[in-house]
This record gives C-alpha cells, structure tokens and sequence, in this order.
C-alpha cells in the first residue's frame, strides 16, 4: 500500500516540480521482496570519506555528514580541451537524447526525429569508438520517458532498457530492446513503479522506488532479479525491506532522485532532503547528498552537493529531479545537472561537474565553464578507458552530439 513520507512532507518546491506526476503514485506498491535480503547496517560503515565542508565527529554507530559550509557557484574550468565528436550531429527538433557503451566498449545511442513528440518514437545507432557507424533501427513501439534519465545499456548482451510509462493504464513498464534490430525482448511491469534504472557490467539492475511497502517501510535503493523483480533492497535507514516498522530516528537516506552504476562496480544514488530533515546527530539537511554503496548495498560512502539553488525553491526541486550521473574507477563521480534560472521555471542549459571520491570539486564541463570545450554537457558517462563522454547541445544551431574528451 502506499504510505506517507517519513518524516514529514516533502518541500513544495518538490511538490510543484513533481506535480504532474502525482497521478501515477496512488496505488503504487513495492511487491514484497523474497526472503533474501542483505544484513547489512550502517554500523559496518568503515570507509566513509571526509564530506564538503567542516569535518564530521565519527561515530562508532553510523556515519555522521556534517553540513557543508554555504555553497558557492563551481569554478569555471579554465583550461581548454579537447573533445572529439563521435556521432553525427542531430539538429532540432531531432536530438540524441541517452546513451551507454556496449560489452565491447561501441557506443550504443538513442536518438529521436522530433523530441516534441508523446509518446516518442526513438531510433537507437551503433558507432564504434573511433565514429564508425555499425547499424541504425527504429525501436518498434514509442515511449513515454519518465524523468530525465531514462534509458540504460545492459552490456551482457547491448540490450537497451527503457522506463515506460502508459497514461491511460497508469503503469510503468521497463521495456528491453534489442540494439541490433530496435525490437522489443521483453516488457516487465513494475509495479514498485521504479522510474530510475542503472545496470552493472553483470547485467543486474538497481533501481529507485518511490512508494511504501507493507510494513510500514520505504524502499530506496533495490536490485532486481532476471525478470525485473525485486530481488533486495534497503530503506531510508539502509535496512533490509523486512526489517518492519520505521525507526524513530532520521533516515540516513533522503529521497533519491538520480542513481548509477560507477566502474568501480559501486551504487551511486543521489538523494534530496526533506524540508524539517536532519542529519543522525540532529544538524539540519539542507543540501543533496551523494552516497556511494557496495553491490550489496552495504557499505555507505557519503559527501554533500554544494548548489547554487536555495533549498526548499522549485529550481532546487525541479534541479534534483534532472540529475543523471557517472562514476569512474577511482570512485570520483560526474554530476550531470539543469542549470536553471532563479524561478526554476526555465532551464538555461547543462553542465557536468567532476567530483572526487570525497567531494572535492575537481573541474566543470558546459554551461557556465569558460573555455570548457561544450556549451550544454550532460548525460555524463564513463567508458572502460576511464574517459568522459557527454552529450552537448550547441545553443546557436540546436544541434546535438555526443562527444569524448581527449586524453591530455
């Protein structure tokens, strides 16, 4: 059944940036997950790194984030570089709109003719590293995206994953398409209702529930079994889903918004705050936090993310629902993020930010970075090399690609 937040209600800014999916929540529930579930507690946390800001007072129980100091805008990245266009260039109203890397280390791209169209009709096109075109198709049946991150590349065998969602049945659907013929393998229905997606190097899906399970205890981070259903997952607590009523106690856990797989073989899981949160030592949470987890979803790594946006706006709100990220091998993680007016209202453009394993703002790519070498990056992902890649929108033509930084 569905149960109300923990806590307290979301922020309106949150509320207005998600109205228009309101709709689709009642009645959604999380199916009870099989007996098996990870033991993991946030006591076994040994690793967590320093967060922004002022350093924390570890404690033996649970790690502790203490808030940042006041965030300021990125630094712009001041050197130029380099970056090499490997797909052709699509110009409004067509545009790239996702992407991944193959098992063989091809980019495998979802593109569409109109992106003004509902449902959309997509197209997905293989390309070798180099630029070489291997093949085009049209993907049998059109979609209806939700959310900004959507589309996910199962590299066990380039299938490409899509979170649907049908208005007139209110369902979500996770349909698999083949990236050789564009048609469709399989179609899974959800009815967790999970509208964010990331697949590892084995082929096992991680996804972002939004609802309440029987028991009263929410589900934020979860991994399916072969047919798209929940195997696993954690609470806002990071405790199993069978682990009953909610403790009176603040989650160490927000909202997540935005998740990814990172070539470290770790969870990456960006999360917002609620508007009367606090942190396990009382401190308030006024800012996004990234956390990084084992496979297991044990182990919990966790740093905030300063933001220009005031938390509790609608540009906060409708920033954090816009998110898509990429972790390395060296576990420092790519943000892809709206860049917004004051209102939230409109969006400016895009911008990558490149983070360390501990927080540290190490460069940024796109709107706002001079001489950054693109003008509206996002979508960020890594490839086995260890290189970022992007899409990139020019702002005077409407034409899009996706484009690789060059090492050095």
């Amino acid at each position: 059944m569905y149960t109300s937040a923990p806590r307290s209600q979301r922020g309106a800014a949150s509320r207005i940036t998600l109205a228009s999916c309101a709709a689709l929540l009642a009645g959604c529930s999380l199916l009870s997950p099989p007996t098996f579930a990870p033991q993991q507690s946030i006591a076994a946390a040994t690793d967590a790194p320093t967060p922004i800001g002022p350093s924390p007072s570890p404690s033996a129980a649970a790690p502790i984030i203490t808030p940042s100091t006041e965030p300021t805008s990125p630094p712009p990245t001041l050197v130029p570089l380099r970056w090499r266009s490997v797909v052709r260039p699509l110009t409004a109203p067509a545009a790239w709109l996702d992407f991944g890397f193959a098992g063989n280390g091809d980019v495998i791209a979802v593109g569409t003719r109109d992106a003004a169209k509902s449902p959309l009709h997509l197209f997905v096109a293989r390309y070798s590293a180099s630029g070489k075109k291997r093949s085009e198709h049209d993907l049998s049946r059109g979609v209806t995206p939700v959310g900004s991150d959507w589309v996910s590349i199962d590299p066990t065998h380039d299938s490409i994953v899509i979170d649907d969602y049908d208005q007139p049945t209110v369902q979500f659907t996770l349909r698999r398409f083949s990236s050789a013929t564009g048609r469709v393998v399989s179609n899974v229905s959800t009815q967790s209702g999970i509208n964010r997606l990331a697949i590892d190097a084995q082929g096992h899906e991680y996804g972002l529930p939004q609802y309440g399970v029987t028991g009263n205890v929410y589900a934020a981070v979860v991994r399916l079994d072969a047919r798209s259903q929940v195997r696993f997952g954690v609470d806002y607590w990071l405790r199993p889903l069978t682990a009953g009523a909610r403790p009176d106690k603040p989650g160490i856990l927000g909202f997540p918004t935005a998740i990814a797989i990172g070539r470290d073989g770790r969870v990456l899981v960006v999360d917002e705050p609620d508007l009367d949160a606090t942190y396990q030592d009382g401190t308030p949470r006024r800012m996004a936090v990234v956390t990084s987890l084992a496979p297991d979803l044990s182990s919990p790594r966790q740093w905030e993310l300063p933001l220009e946006w005031p938390f509790g706006s609608q540009a906060f709100g409708a920033w954090s629902h816009g998110l898509a990220v990429a972790g390395a091998a060296d576990g420092s993680v790519y943000v892809g993020e709206p860049v917004l007016d004051e209102t939230g209202r409109h969006v400016l453009g895009g911008r990558v930010r490149w983070f360390s394993a501990s927080g540290e703002l190490l460069g940024t790519w796109g709107l706002g970075a001079l001489e950054s070498g693109v003008s509206e990056a996002s979508h960020p992902a890594v490839d086995a090399s260890g290189y970022l890649w992007v899409i990139d929108v020019d702002p005077a033509t409407h034409r899009s690609v996706i484009t690789a930084l060059e090492p050095g």
